[in-house]
């Protein structure tokens, strides 16, 4: 069976709740919950709940299940959502347990059965749950994000770090701990893979090793933390890594001018492989002959990272580096619109076969054997 792309309920409710509530100001930010609740006869409560994404993201974590009912009330008669579109949202709600709604269930709502040829396509969510994620993120794409954009520009708050002083690396340290304890899947593309999966996180880390005795000890605590919080959130939620084959094969090349030995760098790469044979919602992605122009890190919908290329210094001291080292939102606009370039990506790597495990540990196998 293959692994949803979001095998966890809690990323997928987020989902729920962002886009039925851009729905929502979509036909008409009139619209009060009061009158959603004349015309669905669900709770006034019950309706803020669904669109809220904290809430039903909490819902979520605790793997509770979304009343069929009320969703099918919410869609199809209050946000004016057709049926194919609301059987989306039930798919995002019910996963791999997806059952379209049943002839009783649209009757008791005074619904017309959809015709044969929506039935079938409906029903083939069930075998084929990438298409059904796709279409997921193109009405992502639909509600969230074309819907509202007025112009090619638009303001969101951003935070920056500049600077590779130790203070600077306990800044970051703490900013990256803080959003591995948070809930969600975690979306990487990197050239390199993470330090998270080092076996001794000390000498995998060029922030440890540049600063001094009084700092290194604080930058330890905060990375050991971390990676704990890494390996309990991919047991849960899991995760989606996308690396550059050439940046791998040029990271494990004795050639390469790095902070990290050989040693060390193909124990990252075994790092890969060990995390795809003991983690099932563990998935890997590869770009077979281009490297990523930026490096991002997504935790869920709620906030991104990009790292800048001063990062790069300690590999390249010859490199011309200007601007940030990194740069953080929180944003939900912001955030939409990385999740959905992220998943277009993994959408179409999937389906050139290069998200499969077994390719993938063929390929990490050739690079420690290079």
């Amino acid at each position: 069976m293959q692994i949803l792309p979001l095998p966890h309920r809690y990323d997928r409710y987020r989902l729920i709740a962002l886009i039925l509530d851009h729905q929502h100001q979509r036909i008409s930010p009139h619209l009060s919950q009061i009158h959603l609740e004349e015309i669905t006869k669900i709770d006034q409560s019950t309706i803020s709940r669904i669109l809220s994404p904290n809430f039903l993201g909490e819902k979520g974590k605790r793997n509770l299940k979304l009343n069929r009912g009320h969703l099918l009330a919410l869609t199809r008669l209050g946000l004016q959502l057709d049926h194919y579109r609301a059987s989306l949202i039930l798919w995002l709600s019910e996963g791999e347990e997806f059952v379209p709604w049943r002839l009783k269930e649209l009757e008791s709502a005074k619904l017309p059965l959809p015709d044969l040829q929506e039935q079938r396509l409906i029903n083939a969510f069930r075998d084929d749950p990438y298409r059904a994620h796709s279409e997921c993120v193109e009405l992502v794409q639909e509600m969230c994000i074309r819907s509202t954009e007025l112009g090619s520009w638009y303001a969101v708050e951003t935070e920056l770090l500049h600077g590779r002083l130790p203070i600077h690396h306990l800044a970051l340290y703490e900013k990256l701990t803080e959003m591995e304890a948070t809930a969600g899947q975690r979306m990487l593309v990197s050239k390199y893979p993470s330090m998270l999966i080092a076996t001794d996180l000390g000498k995998s880390s060029g922030g440890v090793k540049e600063s001094p005795q009084s700092i290194q000890s604080q930058l330890k605590i905060m990375l050991t933390e971390r990676q704990r919080l890494f390996q309990q959130n991919l047991a849960k939620y899991g995760e989606r890594a996308i690396h550059s084959v050439p940046s791998l094969k040029r990271f494990v090349s004795a050639k390469f001018n790095h902070h990290l030995s050989l040693e060390e760098r193909k124990d990252r790469i075994q790092g890969l492989i060990t995390l795809l044979d003991g983690y099932p919602r563990f998935q890997v992605g590869l770009l077979i002959d281009v490297e990523p122009e930026v490096e991002i890190a997504i935790k869920s919908t709620s906030e991104a990272v990009i790292r800048g290329t001063a990062r790069e210094l300690s590999n390249h001291p010859e490199t011309a580096s200007c601007g940030p080292s990194f740069l953080h939102w929180t944003s939900q606009r912001a955030i939409l619109n990385f999740y959905v370039d992220f998943e277009r990506l993994w959408i179409k790597l999937n389906l050139e076969g290069l998200t499969n495990k077994k390719m993938v540990l063929i390929e990490l196998g050739k690079l420690l054997r290079s």
